[in-house]
């Protein structure tokens, strides 16, 4: 492999919380670093990283070519790449599945084959413990079991990391990485939300707690990427990426509490009655055409329905991959940094 310091490596998706943590770890190891973005304004912590000397470059990957405002396309941003980590992606479990396959698939595919025609060496694809569906994880491996996707976000994430391993060995080298439920300080998709909702007094459990959940924290997300990145031996394979401990929601959600300085969780839902209010609410959300989703929604039922607990084996063999953060210094940090955020008033998803 090429010196760090001579290698090029561009970033997708680096406005985000797993992308720009990617990127910083790069730029901290060496890499040279071309940080994309597709946000009209370059969020606080990105603009930190380009003034360290990163790279930031608006492009959308989903056009054909650069506009007129400035905002580049997947050419501009290959020029001069050695290798590829793509974490770009549109999140969520609402919206129809068009949008996705375009934001999840499609751009995958394009961006894959222009790093090949390009002459990168390698491509890692930011995948998702979700790829594996809902259904008893304990321990579960890459080698499955898999549960039918009920999302679109669920359904293309798989079809892109399926084409990207696929691809492993014509011209270009691939590797996919599953993250399980990432957190940390800047985690203002998932766990702040989950956390001013707390503060509201929305704190409990669906069926006591009792299944089993997968925490990860950032930095360490990072680090496998960049293990996979470095590793030949991970040509062709995913990994699923969590902290390796196991972990239930009731006692997650009342660790959560307990780092807010909130009382533990007094709520609990019966599994039967939560699934059937997320399929109420998204039959009348689905009824009204209304567009953003609704507060409960059977992935998210799903999420906390089943035991959802995975094998981090493989990336410990072949990667050296070891979790550095626990999940409750994971859940600290995260909880410091919303507290310190609300006193600004900066909690916000486009921070």
């Amino acid at each position: 492999m090429a010196e760090r310091s001579s290698e090029r490596v561009l970033v997708t998706g680096a406005s985000g919380f797993i992308g720009g943590h990617i990127a910083g770890e790069l730029a901290r190891r060496g890499y040279q670093v071309r940080a994309a973005y597709r946000r009209r304004q370059m969020p606080p912590r990105l603009a930190q990283l380009a003034e360290q000397g990163v790279e930031a470059l608006r492009i959308d990957l989903t056009a054909p070519k650069s506009a007129d405002d400035g905002v580049g396309a997947i050419p501009e941003a290959l020029e001069g790449v050695d290798a590829v980590v793509h974490v770009a992606a549109l999140a969520g479990d609402w919206g129809p599945l068009e949008l996705y396959e375009r934001q999840n698939y499609d751009a995958t595919v394009e961006l894959l084959d222009a790093a090949r025609s390009a002459g990168c060496r390698k491509f890692v694809f930011t995948s998702s413990i979700a790829v594996h569906g809902f259904g008893p994880h304990d321990g579960t491996t890459e080698e499955g079991p898999y549960y039918p996707p009920i999302v679109p976000y669920q359904i293309t994430k798989k079809m892109a990391e399926d084409f990207v391993l696929a691809e492993n060995g014509k011209d270009i080298a691939t590797t996919a990485i599953r993250p399980g439920n990432v957190t940390g300080p800047g985690d203002t998709s998932t766990m702040f939300p989950m956390f001013e909702a707390m503060q509201r007094g929305l704190r409990g459990t669906v069926n006591r707690g009792r299944s089993l959940t997968c925490p990860v924290f950032v930095g360490d997300v990072a680090d496998a990427h960049i293990r996979a990145l470095e590793n030949p031996a991970a040509d062709g394979l995913a990994f699923n990426i969590t902290s390796g401990e196991r972990v239930d929601w009731a006692e997650y959600t009342a660790y959560a509490c307990k780092a807010l300085g909130l009382p533990e969780p007094s709520l609990n839902i019966p599994l039967g009655p939560a699934f059937a209010i997320a399929r109420f609410l998204e039959a009348v959300y689905h009824l009204f055409r209304i567009k953003n989703a609704p507060t409960l929604t059977l992935y998210r039922i799903s999420q906390v329905a089943y035991d959802y607990s995975f094998s981090i084996e493989r990336a410990r063999r072949v990667l050296g991959f070891e979790p550095r953060v626990g999940w409750k210094e994971a859940v600290t940090l995260a909880a410091e940094d919303f507290l310190r955020r609300s006193q600004n008033g900066d909690t916000g998803k486009n921070r």
